[in-house]
């Protein structure tokens, strides 16, 4: 095979491949949606739960975790 019979579409082939936009990420949403998820399974109905200073405590060192969180990504 000679440089002549190349198939046609090898300098296509060198062209770079388009670069798309990166997805958008709603992080702040997807944060808060992880957290009300476990809060939902992990908490809810045990005995945190059930003493109301401990589970105000867990949600706002929950709230503090969350945004500390946010600031590293």
């Amino acid at each position: 095979m000679t440089d002549a019979d190349a198939p046609a579409d090898t300098a296509a082939a060198a062209e770079p491949l388009p670069v798309s936009a990166p997805v958008p990420c709603n992080w702040p949403e997807r944060l808060e949606r992880a957290v009300a998820a476990w809060l939902a399974e992990e908490i809810h109905n045990s005995p945190v739960a059930r003493v109301t200073d401990a589970y105000n405590h867990l949600v706002t060192t929950l709230d503090g975790l969350k945004a500390r969180i946010l600031q590293e990504i």
